[in-house]
């Protein structure tokens, strides 16, 4: 059996001074490690197709490989798989 590193993805509604977001949560690392970057949350992109989207492309840009995901239908949460243990959650550049 393989360890996986969960990297959650969770639409965040608007609020009064705040439009639609995206919040990423490396489950992994979540409170482990304080130099690690842990939590991000990203302005909602209308030209992606919802949250997994957003979570896939941000991913994509930090250089982590995604194998997998599921879904939490009681949370409304996506779950992205991966082996890379090392890759912060923050984009590169």
């Amino acid at each position: 059996m393989y360890q996986l590193r969960t990297i959650q993805v969770k639409k965040l509604s608007p609020t009064n001074t705040q439009g639609t977001r995206i919040k990423l949560t490396d489950t992994f690392y979540n409170g482990r490690n304080a130099e690690r970057k842990t939590i991000v949350i990203l302005p909602y992109n209308y030209e992606l197709d919802g949250a997994i989207d957003h979570g896939l492309k941000f991913c994509e840009e930090c250089g982590i490989k995604i194998i997998g995901y599921s879904y939490d239908t009681r949370h409304y949460t996506y779950s992205l798989l991966t082996k890379d243990f090392k890759t912060q959650l923050k984009k590169r550049g």
